[in-house]
C-alpha cells in the first residue's frame, strides 16, 4: 500500500467515495477532508477499489480511518499489514461510537481517546427550518426581531458573479474576528482556499444581504442523508443574523433525501458551544481514537 500526500486536485477522486461509507461525521465529508489536510498531514491510497486515509489525528504519530468500501475486515488486516512493514501502531481516527462497539467485538482494543471538543453537533433539517416550538423559543424571537429591524434583506446563492463580494466580506469578518489560535488560523486559510476554488470544492453556498451589503455567509456540502455545514459566519452587530443563514441554509438545501445536518464541533470555545447547543442538537456525535491490538 503506497500512500501520497492528499491535494486539493484529488477531490475528484475522493468523492464518490465518501457514500460507500455510512459515516455522519464530518470528518469524513469532502469539507472535512479537505479543508484539514495540511493540518493534519492527511495522505491516501486507493487500493483494489478501496480508498485508505492516514492522517496525524490527534496524536503525534499517524493513525488511518476506517477505510472507504469493500470488505472491513480484510481492509483493516491490510492496515495492519502496513503498520508492521513501517514500524507504526494500529490508531484509528474519528472512531465513531457504533464503530467502536463493532471494534470492541473483533479486536484488543488497547487505548481509547475521546475529546468532547471535537465532537459533532447533529440536528434534524426541520428544526433548523422552522425553529418551531417552545425549544427553540429564542431563536424565532431573533429572527423577528432581525425581520423587523432589516426590512430591506435577501438572500442569493454564491456564484462567480459574487464571490469578489464575498471575500471582502470574510476579509472584514476575519479582521475583526479571527483569534490567535492555530485552529482559527488554518480555518482562516482554507476559507480563502474555499473562496478561489469553489470549482474543485464544490460546496453549496448562501450570503445573506441587508441594504445590498453582505451581512452573512456559509457553506457547506452534502453526503448521503446529512448536509454539512463547513463555513458560517455573520457580522455579530446585527442580531438574529446567524439565525437568518442558519434556517434559510437548511430550508435551500436539505431537501430530497438529506434529513439531518451535521454544524460540526465547538473546538472547545465555550461561546461556541453554547450557540450550538441552543440549536437543540437531537444527538452529540462522539468520535475515538482507537489503539487496536489483535483480532479475536
Amino acid at each position: 500500500m503506497i500512500f501520497k500526500k492528499l491535494e486539493l486536485d484529488d477531490a475528484h477522486i475522493i468523492r464518490p467515495f465518501l457514500e460507500k461509507r455510512d459515516s455522519r461525521l464530518s470528518d469524513f465529508s469532502l469539507g472535512g477532508i479537505f479543508m484539514w489536510r495540511d493540518y493534519l498531514h492527511t495522505e491516501y491510497a486507493i487500493e483494489d477499489g478501496v480508498l485508505f486515509l492516514k492522517a496525524v489525528y490527534p496524536k503525534e504519530e499517524p493513525s488511518f480511518c476506517i477505510p472507504f468500501g469493500g470488505d472491513e475486515d480484510e481492509n483493516i488486516r491490510k492496515i495492519f499489514g502496513y503498520c508492521k512493514e513501517n514500524d507504526l501502531r494500529p490508531f484509528f481516527f474519528a472512531v465513531s461510537s457504533d464503530e467502536l462497539k463493532i471494534l470492541e467485538e473483533k479486536y484488543d482494543v488497547l487505548q481509547i481517546v475521546s475529546d468532547r471538543d471535537s465532537f459533532d453537533y447533529y440536528y434534524k433539517a426541520d428544526d433548523l427550518k422552522n425553529f418551531s416550538g417552545k425549544k427553540f423559543h429564542g431563536q424565532k424571537n431573533h429572527i423577528n426581531k432581525f425581520k423587523k429591524e432589516n426590512p430591506d434583506y435577501s438572500f442569493e446563492e454564491i456564484t462567480k458573479d459574487n464571490i469578489g463580494q464575498v471575500k471582502e466580506f470574510f476579509e472584514m469578518y476575519s479582521s475583526e474576528n479571527t483569534k490567535d489560535h492555530v485552529l482559527a488560523k488554518e480555518e482562516k486559510t482554507k476559507v480563502y482556499e474555499v473562496l478561489d476554488n469553489t470549482d474543485k470544492y464544490g460546496f453549496s453556498g448562501l450570503i445573506l444581504k441587508v441594504n445590498e451589503k453582505i451581512v452573512g455567509m456559509t457553506f457547506g456540502d452534502t453526503v448521503n442523508e446529512t448536509l454539512f455545514v463547513h463555513i458560517e459566519k455573520a457580522d455579530k452587530s446585527i442580531n438574529g443574523a446567524y439565525q437568518m443563514i442558519v434556517s434559510e441554509f437548511a430550508k435551500r438545501y436539505a431537501t430530497g433525501n438529506i434529513q439531518y445536518i451535521n454544524r460540526g464541533d465547538d473546538v472547545g470555545d465555550e461561546g461556541l458551544r453554547r450557540s450550538k447547543l441552543s440549536y437543540q442538537p437531537i444527538e452529540i456525535l462522539e468520535k475515538h481514537t482507537v489503539l487496536l491490538g489483535n483480532i479475536r
